[in-house]
């Protein structure tokens, strides 16, 4: 039987932004399978907003990648997709020593504050080794200065009707969220 190599683990359902075509709005997450397997080359953290959980995000990443590393031959990639809400760059700093990228799709004024000040920070720390992504809806993009998104790989969003796990994925959540 091949298994997936890739996961979407949802860790909360808990976000301060409300866009319309949510797609946690469209799953019953209470029917989401529960993680149980941790073979994994690549996790993918998302929510609501997992930088919401605050220092429990930090747990979480670090027990993922020593579990891992348990079952792997090394331990997995692990990517914490966010829209960075302004108050919680703090804990999107603590991340850096044990994530492997960050996929940013700000959804407001806020997150863009939020980007602004998460730019500042890794202009002082090394983040070269961290693959950084920006998914950017057109009434953001149009927000933005050009040293919003220097650094970052850009890719252009539109809401879907249906949100669609990507082919070769697993969507899975923890046991509470």
């Amino acid at each position: 039987m091949n298994k997936n190599k890739k996961l979407r683990l949802l860790v909360t359902k808990k976000c301060h932004n409300s866009c319309e075509k949510c797609c946690n709005k469209l799953y019953d997450l209470n029917k989401v399978p529960v993680l149980d397997r941790l073979d994994y080359e690549e996790i993918n953290i998302t929510g609501g907003e997992p930088l919401l959980l605050g220092e429990e995000l930090y747990h979480l990443v670090k027990s993922l990648k020593f579990l891992s590393s348990r079952v792997n031959e090394k331990p997995c990639r692990i990517y914490v997709y966010t829209a960075i809400p302004k108050y919680k760059t703090d804990v999107l700093a603590g991340l850096i020593p044990y994530i492997d990228g960050l996929c940013v799709t700000p959804h407001t004024d806020d997150d863009i504050e939020g980007l602004r000040r998460f730019n500042k920070f890794k202009k002082v720390i090394n983040c070269d080794r961290l693959s950084l992504r920006m998914n950017l809806f057109a009434d953001i993009k149009a927000k933005l200065q050009p040293e919003d998104y220097e650094g970052w790989k850009l890719k252009d969003m539109e809401w879907l009707d249906d949100c669609p796990i990507p082919t070769g994925e697993d969507f899975k959540r923890l046991y509470q969220i």
